[in-house]
């Protein structure tokens, strides 16, 4: 399907006609909580397939929208969670929402972590 497409009915239509097995789905973090959404909407959740991708999918503001097991099953893996317990995770989510209004994520730190590789070689 095409990047930032804002209907993902067709795509998912076409899903359920294939064998029942775990879907490989890459979708821009921005619009995998539409694409889970319809996903679920049109019952491939309910038939059977299983959503797998990278860090986009499992996004911890994705997460928060729909609950730690979110109903299309989906299993990611991702270099970041908000919710790791470490001090200076915790200093960072916090600074982050104080300064942005929003939820620190997988894209912030890595913004944040580039800024301060960048200040260490100076």
């Amino acid at each position: 399907m095409p990047l930032r497409n804002p209907d993902f009915a067709p795509f998912c239509s076409a899903s359920r006609t294939l064998p029942r097995r775990p879907c490989f789905v890459f979708i821009p973090s921005t619009q995998a909580a539409a694409f889970a959404k319809q996903f679920v909407e049109r019952g491939l959740d309910k038939a059977g397939i299983t959503l797998i991708g990278p860090g986009d999918l499992t996004d911890d503001e994705g997460l928060a929208e729909h609950g730690r097991r979110h109903p299309g099953h989906r299993y990611g893996a991702s270099f970041y969670s908000a919710a790791h317990p470490s001090v200076l995770n915790k200093a960072f989510t916090e600074a982050y929402q104080q300064e942005t209004k929003a939820r620190a994520n997988f894209m912030a730190v890595s913004g944040y972590d580039g800024m301060h590789l960048h200040l260490c070689k100076r």
